[in-house]
C-alpha cells in the first residue's frame, strides 16, 4: 500500500499525499472530508501535515561524557544561582501576609530542588572518583557492627568497585 490520497484545503492548496488509512482517520475524526475517491479536504489546515514535520537537532550543553570538571562547574553554578532569593526579598517588601507566605514557600521549594540537584551531582562525582568511592566504602565497613576478616573486607571493596573478587 502506498501514499495515494491527495490532501488539500478549502482553497485548493495541495499539502501532499497520505496513506488511505490516515485519510480515513482524518475523516472519522472530523478533521477532513472526502472530495473524491482519492482526495480529502482538511477542515482546518495546519502549516504542515505531520508526515512532513521533522524533529529539530537538539543541542545539549553537557559534554558527551561528563568529566569531574564539568560536574564541579555545575555544582558551582547551582551555588551561585541565588537570584530567586534577591527577587523574593524585593517582592516581600510590598507583599501581603499571604503573598509573603507564598513567596517564602516558593524559595523553600527552589532550595529543595537545588539540594536534589546537588545530591545528584555529588553521586555522579563519587561514582567518577574511585578514591572518594573507596573511602565511602571503608567508612561504611568501619562503622558496621560486624567483625569482618581482612580478606572479606577486600572482596567487599572489590565488589563495590567492580573488580573481580580474590579467591
Amino acid at each position: 500500500m502506498s501514499k495515494n490520497v491527495l490532501v488539500t484545503d478549502e482553497n485548493g492548496i495541495i499539502y501532499g499525499v497520505t496513506w488511505p488509512k490516515r485519510a480515513k482517520g482524518l475523516v472519522r475524526k472530523g478533521r477532513a472530508r472526502y472530495i473524491g475517491g482519492s482526495a480529502v479536504c482538511l477542515t482546518s489546515p495546519p502549516d504542515k501535515i505531520p508526515e512532513d514535520i521533522t524533529m529539530p537537532d537538539i543541542k545539549t550543553t553537557a559534554p558527551a561524557a561528563a568529566d569531574i570538571t564539568y560536574i564541579l562547574n555545575q555544582i558551582e553554578a547551582v551555588r551561585l544561582d541565588n537570584q530567586h532569593i534577591a527577587s523574593t526579598v524585593a517582592a516581600i517588601k510590598d507583599a501581603t501576609s499571604d503573598q509573603a507566605n507564598a513567596l517564602s514557600k516558593l524559595v523553600h521549594e527552589k532550595e529543595e530542588t537545588n539540594r536534589v540537584i546537588l545530591d545528584f551531582y555529588r553521586k555522579i562525582y563519587e561514582d567518577m572518583n574511585q578514591k572518594a568511592h573507596a573511602m565511602k566504602v571503608l567508612e561504611k565497613i568501619a562503622s558496621s557492627d560486624r567483625d569482618l576478616p581482612v580478606g572479606e573486607i577486600t572482596n567487599l571493596m572489590y565488589g563495590l568497585l567492580g573488580i573481580e573478587k580474590i579467591k
